[in-house]
Order: C-alpha cells, then structure tokens, then sequence
C-alpha cells in the first residue's frame, strides 16, 4: 500500500459552512424584526447568504460527483485486480509458497514473517505499527533487524528479491 496524503475533509469543511450560513440566517432574521423592514444592508447580506449556499450546493455537487469517480475507479481496479488473480491463480499461488519458503530458509519468526510481508505490500511504518498496536519506532526497529537478519538494505532491496526475476533484467540501466 502507497502511503498518500490525508484526503481534504469536505463534510467538514461544508459543516462549517452550513453553520455559517445558519448563523446568517438567524441574524438577517433579527436585523429585520430590528430594523422594522427591508434596508439595504439586509439585502446586501441576504445576497451575500444566498451565495453561500450557491457555494455550498456547488461544493456538495462536486464532492458527490468525486465520490462517485473514485467509488468507479476503485470497482474497476478491483476487478481487474480480480481478473488478474483468476488468470494467473497458479503462478501466483507458485510465487506465494516460494517467498514463504525463502522466509524459512532466512529462520524468520513468524513475526518477523508478517512484518515481511507487509513491508513487501508497501505497508509504511506507521501503518503496520497501527495494524499491529504497537509504536512507531518498535516497528522500525523490528525492521532494522529483519534486514539485517535476510541480509538487505531496506524495503525496496527486500521487495526486489522476489520481483527482479520475475520481472527481468532492466533494459533502461
């Protein structure tokens, strides 16, 4: 998994602006009865509120539209992620028991087997810290030592072992 940045918060930020609406409402309702009546101030803030919500529906429209793009685009990498398993379930069922195999070779726990894992699924240290309830720096060092102990550098060295071959030899370099 690729870490990205935290998604915007929309509902939030259209929260607040239905609250400031809200608090417009009620003060252009009290400026009136204040007032006795229409006044240009009232009218300018009045348009003011309106625009606010032409804003806010806008707002909501494209975050429901975006929604809806990712929720489509997340079905179709599912499915062709599907697709992929289905077409080549063997080959990948061969390479699965091959890393589990390399694994034993290496003596890894059963810990040090699933922190492996996740760092080859691209998993970030604070993800797998979460995932497994413990702190950031304990996962770090947990990962130090795994690639002391298999003899690598790193992550991508790690995830590189398994991949190099099966992918081929980089013309590009």
């Amino acid at each position: 998994m690729i870490d990205e940045a935290p998604p915007f918060p929309w509902r939030s930020l259209l929260a607040l602006l239905s609250l400031v609406l809200v608090g417009s409402i009620v003060d252009l309702s009290i400026d009136y009865r204040e007032s006795g009546g229409a006044s240009w101030h009232i009218l300018a803030r009045a348009i003011a509120a309106l625009f606010l919500l032409a804003g806010m529906l806008l707002l909501a429209r494209q975050l429901s539209y975006r929604m809806q793009m990712a929720r489509r685009s997340i079905l179709a990498l599912q499915e062709e992620k599907s697709q992929f398993a289905r077409e080549h379930a063997v080959l990948v069922e061969s390479m699965r028991v091959a890393i589990q195999d390399q694994f034993r070779r290496w003596q890894l726990t059963p810990a040090e087997t699933q922190l492996a894992e996740d760092l080859i699924r691209g998993y970030s240290i604070e993800q797998i810290a979460a995932l497994r309830g413990k702190r950031s720096s304990t996962v770090r060092n947990q990962s130090v030592r795994l690639y002391a102990r298999t003899g690598m550098t790193g992550r991508h060295e790690l995830a590189a072992f398994f991949l190099e071959d099966i992918l081929g030899e980089d013309q590009s370099l």
